[in-house]
């Protein structure tokens, strides 16, 4: 016959049972710290879903690593984005030494040499180096748009550097590839735009300064607060207006200087510029004179700008530049 205990004396017996599994638990916890320095259970789950490969963003785990401490990744995409961290740290050498570690694990792996042109493109300026990660990048993924535009980038920027008008007419296909795979970036259309207006100045082409403009209108319809976009914008309508000396378009791209200062209050030169061009002195002086005081632009660039050319001799033009000489 089982006699009936009193539930007190099974709660002293749970109780003593517990407490025995928590000391040896602690026991065992402790020796298995001090032999292998293991991380927190959570840090470790943490890093087991990173290398599940599940498209973690950037935000939440780009410093993961240095802020746990966790220096030894044993994946290409743990190396990856330890090189992430001290890429947005501008540590650009450690980048590139732990997006080689990451290559050297997955040589296929795009974004990896996508991240490293990026590096070479941004922190280093080497524009020869950065163009054969994004060409690689490419190869491994044809559809990595992102690549292609950055790809593209680095393309112009080393076109400027050397006035080279084929390295233009080359980022100029890359940003086509790349808004062909995602059309719906407005910095591609804005870049791209970039590129043919530098193109149609060095050709002289008003075709191009035509399409140019297209582009800009595009990546305005993307993103209605580029403001940039609207000033670049203008800024190849009054080109445009120049080479055809017309007023609708100098009109138009006043238009476009107006709107960009809406957006962005401190975008103050180029409309100006635009009063100048329409002959509205005082406006133009005006903002002009807050260009100057805000050191957003300077005397020597003033005075090299065509768009002042009809001011040179004016006095009240004169004492304004005189005053922050």
């Amino acid at each position: 016959m089982f006699v009936a205990l009193d539930i007190n004396f099974w709660s002293i017996i749970f109780a003593f049972i517990g407490t025995a599994i928590s000391v040896v638990s602690l026991i065992f916890a402790i020796f298995i710290y001090n032999k292998s320095k293991i991380i927190s259970k959570e840090t470790n789950e943490i890093l087991i879903e990173i290398r599940k490969d599940q498209g973690n963003s950037f935000e939440v785990v780009s410093s993961l690593f240095d802020r746990l401490g966790f220096t030894e990744p044993k994946t290409a995409k743990e190396w990856f984005l330890k090189g992430n961290s001290a890429y947005n740290n501008r540590n650009y050498e450690e980048a590139i030494k732990y997006y080689g570690e990451s290559i050297k694990l997955n040589p296929k792996f795009a974004e990896t040499h996508n991240a490293l042109g990026l590096v070479y493109t941004e922190g280093k300026q080497n524009y020869y180096e950065a163009i054969k990660c994004f060409e690689l990048s490419t190869q491994i993924n044809p559809k990595n748009a992102e690549a292609f535009a950055n790809w593209a980038n680095a393309l112009r920027k080393l076109a400027i550097l050397n006035e080279n008008k084929e390295l233009l007419e080359e980022s100029i296909k890359k940003y086509k590839k790349s808004a062909e795979l995602i059309p719906y970036n407005d910095l591609v259309f804005f870049n791209w735009a970039g590129a043919l207006y530098m193109l149609a100045k060095f050709n002289g082409d008003k075709k191009l300064f035509k399409e140019s403009i297209k582009k800009y209108e595009k990546a305005t319809k993307l993103n209605p607060n580029n403001d940039l976009a609207y000033t670049n914008w203008g800024i190849a309508l009054s080109y445009l207006a120049n080479m055809r000396q017309d007023v609708n378009l100098f009109e138009q791209a006043f238009e476009k200087y107006e709107q960009a200062f809406k957006i962005n209050p401190k975008n103050t030169y180029n409309l100006s510029c635009g009063y100048a061009l329409l002959g509205k002195k005082e406006k133009a002086l005006h903002y002009l004179g807050e260009s100057l005081e805000n050191k957003r632009i300077t005397v020597d660039w003033v005075l090299k700008d065509e768009d002042w050319k009809n001011h040179l001799t004016d006095n009240e033009f004169i004492n304004l530049l005189t005053k922050y000489k």
